[in-house]
């Protein structure tokens, strides 16, 4: 493995000083627990989805084995089969109330994530579908399903192959004491034989598959994971890999101080990033999608996240699900009774909306712009072009004309550059 140089500490030390040392995660702009709560309310006007933006679907299924030690989102734990059937009707009817309430174009991009979708059987996934499929849906639209090593099997897989075109499965980890530490619900042997598994059954259906690993978890054996999944890709070489730094908190969750990490640590993850993107990319042929996605072909991208994070319009349907439409932003409640009792009074589960500033859609396409193109860029104005002129001097953002991109650099920390964006322009 490679030894760390002190490129990484100075950047490391770069981050320190302007304030940018915290990994949090940002899944959308404005933080979704500052936005104005609105339950109970019906949606007054039909809206309708311009044919300039694309439509994305994201489908929450809110169930699971176990809690992991890094996850964020909220979840029954190992529900009964009859909650899981009430959800499935519940989705239904939310569906129809989102029919009702807005004037549909096809949708371009869906994704079915979690919890674990997985843990649904054959029947009620095949339900799940059906459901979403009544949806208009373009021909050739992105549709990925979430799994895990636990809760997959082989007759869930040729039931997905025949209706999804991408499975993504968590793995994070291929060391038995990560997993314990992560409270996963596998050992390393279970998800090397999921893995060939959803190989297998991919050649035989020709559907794609995604594999996620997050690196930073803790007790963690970074260098020898790291070595272990590498091996692994270059052996079967699966059409998408994701790799995730571990995140120090979720940023539209909760606006809290969590601590900030040593400089050790910083310059730890900083290498391994960097070690993971040049073995992908120089030895293994793979190319970069996004911020963290490498592919060995188009169909390994995953069009949901790229739809969302551009400015296009985005529904939602389950608990805790959120959407982003014409300036607006929302989100549905978490608890389960409550998304229960909201759909049965016809109400649509919305817990909080808010229509965003021009200074909050500022921030927004900038940001998530950011994390769509990495390092292709996009426009600025002057005004937003001067407030990020520190990023621009340390070299994190590169500038060419009207065009703001990541650096190599700055890729290295993205997630840490987004955060800076956030709290600095939000004092402007």
């Amino acid at each position: 493995m490679k030894k760390i140089d002190k490129r990484h500490f100075s950047l490391a030390k770069e981050l320190i000083e302007i304030g940018a040392e915290q990994n949090m995660f940002v899944r959308c702009y404005p933080l979704l627990g500052e936005v104005p709560l609105v339950i109970g309310r019906k949606q007054s006007t039909k809206v309708e989805i311009p044919k300039t933006k694309k439509l994305a679907l994201f489908v929450y299924v809110p169930f699971c084995t176990g809690k992991c030690s890094y996850c964020f989102y909220p979840k029954k734990v190992n529900p009964n089969q009859k909650e899981i059937e009430e959800y499935l009707v519940l989705l239904e009817k939310e569906m129809d109330l989102l029919m009702k309430n807005f004037k549909f174009k096809k949708i371009y991009a869906l994704y079915i994530g979690g919890g674990t979708p997985s843990c649904l059987s054959p029947k009620q996934i095949e339900k799940l579908i059906k459901t979403i499929k009544n949806f208009p849906i373009e021909e050739d639209a992105s549709f990925t399903f979430e799994v895990s090593p636990e809760t997959l099997t082989s007759e869930k897989i040729e039931v997905l192959a025949n209706k999804v075109k991408r499975i993504s499965m968590g793995v994070q980890s291929l060391n038995d004491k990560t997993l314990f530490f992560a409270r996963r619900r596998y050992s390393a042997r279970d998800a090397y034989e999921k893995i060939f598994l959803l190989k297998e059954k991919s050649n035989e259906f020709k559907f794609v598959y995604n594999l996620d690993f997050i690196f930073g978890l803790k007790n963690q054996p970074l260098e020898d994971d790291v070595f272990n999944w590498l091996k692994l890709i270059q052996e079967i070489k699966p059409p998408a890999v994701t790799f995730y730094e571990k995140w120090e908190g979720m940023r539209d969750r909760l606006k809290i101080e969590f601590r900030k990490p040593k400089l050790e640590r910083i310059v730890k993850l900083l290498s391994i990033r960097e070690l993971i993107d040049k073995r992908m990319r120089q030895q293994l042929g793979y190319k970069r999608d996004g911020l963290y996605r490498y592919i060995l072909c188009p169909d390994g991208k995953c069009n949901y996240c790229k739809t969302v994070w551009e400015d296009n319009f985005c529904l939602a349907l389950g608990p805790s699900a959120y959407g982003y439409f014409a300036g607006m932003i929302y989100r549905n409640t978490s608890q389960l009774n409550l998304y229960r009792d909201l759909l049965r009074k016809s109400f649509l589960p919305v817990e909080r909306k808010k229509v965003l500033s021009k200074k909050e859609i500022t921030i927004r396409t900038l940001v998530l712009g950011l994390k769509a193109t990495g390092t292709k860029g996009i426009s600025v104005s002057r005004e937003i072009e001067h407030l990020i002129e520190p990023l621009i001097k340390k070299g994190f953002l590169n500038k060419i004309g009207s065009k703001i991109s990541f650096s190599e650099k700055g890729l290295l920390a993205s997630d840490r550059i987004s955060n800076w964006i956030i709290d600095n322009l939000e004092l402007e």
